[in-house]
């Protein structure tokens, strides 16, 4: 019915457009220039994070935006939320004077929405969006109060759950008369629409030829739309005590008490209650790999350099199985990986616990290679007593950057080891055996260099261009490196050594904020993605891009996760660097 960033107007409505704007500079790492530059995991967790992060932080700004900063109060809407909600969102268009002042800021950096055309840039993107129903930015802004809410509700006489939102209304008689215009217009007069009396509440309720539903009804100075009459109806019954609200829960109220209470937007997920709604044949193991976790909250903070969002996932420890206590009970710390993220690199992921996330891998892959494939594994020297596995001490990363004058990106995979002397001689092996046994390497052998007083070993793939494709590895200070080309392996030596991303103002502004200890971190830098991207486009994509998309990125300056393993619970932290 509603996203993070807008309030449930009646179904069917387009999505918005911004209006197009002027190109911006280019802003790399403090350069400025008229011209693209040349040139069960902790993995998915802080990867999904930065995605949290970025819808999240998008969709308060929208909301705040539209509705202005109105004088409101803590979340009451969460009283109307039953206690089986599987979902819950708040948006706060009232936060404290702290929050409106750092929103107002991050705001007016973005084009048309600062200052006086803010107002005007806001209708023009309601009126846009409400035209096919037949509204205006009138008919809504005229009773909209400082709360939105959107609850999932478990769906128990149905297998699709039931989605409700709730929307604070400063004129119950306004919001009445938006409804009744929606009903006769092109969108809600199709409909064939029936009023029921519930609780002495009345409900509108609306059905399509195809039996989808919306029903919608205003008590004490909430409206409620709901894609089903009986989820109404819940939500009316807990606002008058009859069930149970979402604040009964036990989970609820520890995962409140582990994120910010001065925020613009919260969202809660009832774990549990959410892997039922997953049905049994969509997602194998699903439900299994859900078990022994409990609830998710996050919280969305403004500062004045950007967008924090705190969040816990609180777990049973007893509930989980043996690996995953074992990945869990890896204490936060350093990642010696970024020590060799070069100083320009688009951005990485670090993680801990790699040798347990191989040996789960080859635990899954056995039944299915048999007894003789469990012996090749042994054979290469990946598993068995001395198998390369057990000389991996858990650190790990993946950098992607662009060198200069390079067409195309490189990477390199960096991993921890306590035996550089017994991973170099699996990985030269390996690499002889693979080129021995076909047609794919250039020579049978890999060739080799020394930089920096490290051995480089690479191999040539028939066909492609060694310049962008050559795989090359090294063994340095006790770190594996495993990159695209042996240019890549060289720049990641030189980083340690100096040029590092530490080195970088935007990548110490993301660290300040979700912090350096932890057991995994993403990273990206946006504006050299998006320089990057911008550089192959096409001239006419070029200046489309420039003229509607651009002006709304450059702001956006980079974009960094971590999360950090406790005994019950794994904190997250998310935070958007806009300047």
């Amino acid at each position: 019915m509603s996203t993070f960033g807008s309030p449930p107007p009646p179904p069917d409505y387009p999505p918005v457009a911004p209006p197009p704007l002027s190109p911006p500079s280019w802003e790399v790492d403090g350069a400025t220039a008229s011209e693209p530059v040349e040139g069960h995991s902790r993995v998915f967790r802080a990867v999904a994070g930065s995605g949290i992060a970025i819808l999240v932080a998008g969709g308060v700004a929208a909301a705040v935006l539209a509705f202005g900063f109105i004088r409101g109060s803590a979340d009451s809407m969460v009283t109307f939320a039953p206690s089986d909600t599987a979902a819950y969102v708040n948006l706060d268009l009232a936060p404290s004077a702290g929050q409106q002042l750092a929103l107002n800021n991050i705001l007016g950096r973005f084009p048309a929405l600062g200052g006086s055309s803010r107002d005007a840039t806001i209708n023009h993107w309601l009126d846009s969006g409400l035209q096919s129903s037949g509204l205006t930015h009138a008919d809504v802004r005229t009773w909209l109060g400082s709360q939105l809410s959107l609850i999932v509700l478990k769906g128990a006489d149905t297998a699709i759950p039931a989605k409700v939102s709730l929307l604070a209304s400063t004129d119950d008689a306004a919001a009445q008369a938006m409804f009744a215009k929606y009903k006769s217009g092109p969108s809600g007069q199709p409909l064939h629409w029936t009023v029921a009396t519930y609780d002495g509440v009345t409900i509108n309720v609306g059905e399509d030829s195809a039996g989808g539903t919306q029903a919608w009804a205003v008590t004490a100075h909430t409206v409620i739309v709901g894609t089903s009459e009986a989820a109404v109806d819940e939500v009316i019954d807990t606002s008058q005590g009859k069930h149970a609200s979402l604040t009964s829960q036990a989970d609820y109220t520890a995962v409140q008490a582990r994120v910010p209470s001065d925020r613009v937007a919260f969202l809660y997920v009832d774990i549990p209650a959410l892997s039922a709604l997953i049905p049994s044949t969509a997602v194998a193991g699903a439900s299994t790999s859900l078990r022994g976790y409990q609830g998710v909250g996050e919280a969305v903070v403004a500062s004045s350099s950007g967008i924090s969002v705190s969040g816990t996932i609180d777990f049973d420890a007893s509930k989980l199985s043996a690996s995953a206590r074992a990945s869990l009970g890896i204490a936060p710390h350093s990642n010696g990986a970024l020590a060799y993220v070069p100083g320009g690199a688009f951005g990485f992921v670090a993680f801990v616990g790699l040798p347990q996330m191989l040996h789960n891998l080859v635990t899954l892959a056995i039944p299915g290679l048999g007894t003789s494939g469990s012996q090749a594994l042994d054979q290469l020297g990946i598993t068995g007593p001395a198998g390369v596995i057990s000389h991996l001490t858990g650190d790990a990363g993946i950098e992607v950057e662009q060198l200069p004058a390079a067409k195309v990106p490189s990477g390199a995979l960096l991993i921890a080891t306590d035996s550089s002397g017994a991973v170099q001689s699996f990985l030269d092996q390996l690499a002889t055996r693979l080129c021995s046994a076909g047609q794919a390497c250039g020579s049978a052998t890999p060739t080799q260099q020394t930089y920096q007083g490290v051995t480089i070993s690479a191999i040539t793939i028939s066909g492609a261009d060694t310049s962008e494709l050559s795989p090359a590895w090294a063994v340095d200070n006790g770190w594996v490196i495993l990159a695209s080309t042996p240019a890549e392996v060289r720049a990641v030596i030189d980083a340690r050594r100096g040029s590092n991303i530490a080195t970088s103002p935007q990548y110490r502004a993301v660290a300040g904020q979700v912090g350096t200890s932890n057991d995994g971190m993403f990273y990206v830098n946006v504006q050299r993605l998006v320089t990057a991207v911008r550089a192959v486009l096409p001239a006419d994509a070029r200046a489309t891009f420039d003229q509607q998309v651009a002006p709304y990125l450059t702001p956006i300056q980079a974009i960094g996760t971590s999360v950090r393993s406790f005994g019950d619970h794994i904190a997250t932290s998310e935070f958007v660097l806009i300047r």
